[in-house]
């Protein structure tokens, strides 16, 4: 049987029931503080996740936590929820299959890099992110399959 988690509030007495979670394929932060990385960080099977939603970044260099869940194949970040271009680097190494920026404004030119980087992607949300036409035409040429909106 497997589990989603949608946390809503990152307390310290969560924090440290984390480790006892076991067969959790979805996990959703909806906290807007950034505290998620204090719980993907004690996650003991890292590996059973697929999909994951972030409300709040925080400080983009919490990403590189991300680097932990090998089989994630879905990584939303909500609008807003303040990814920029230094946090997409954090991503680049990761096998996720959709990416979804949309309405974070933080997402320029500056990071196609990034987004190219990530050879598995087969769909990609980019509407309302701070990339011009010329940024979105790049990665339409990098994924001539994939669906990007």
């Amino acid at each position: 049987m497997t589990y989603s988690l949608d946390l809503y509030e990152i307390t310290d007495g969560l924090i440290g029931r984390v480790p006892q979670l076991k067969n959790i394929t979805y996990i959703s932060f909806l906290p807007m503080d950034g505290g998620f990385h204090k719980i993907l960080l004690r996650l003991s099977h890292p590996e059973q996740l697929k999909s994951m939603t972030i409300s709040g970044v925080g400080e983009n260099k919490n990403l590189s936590v991300l680097k932990r869940f090998v089989n994630l194949e879905t990584l939303y970040f909500a609008s807003d929820s303040g990814v920029t271009n230094e946090g997409l680097q954090h991503l680049r190494d990761l096998h996720i299959t959709h990416l979804g920026l949309t309405e974070n404004k933080g997402v320029t030119d500056k990071g196609v890099k990034s987004i190219i980087k990530i050879k598995t992607l087969e769909g990609i949300g980019l509407r309302g992110t701070g990339l011009t036409t010329q940024g979105v035409q790049q990665i339409k040429t990098a994924f001539p399959e994939a669906e990007i909106h």
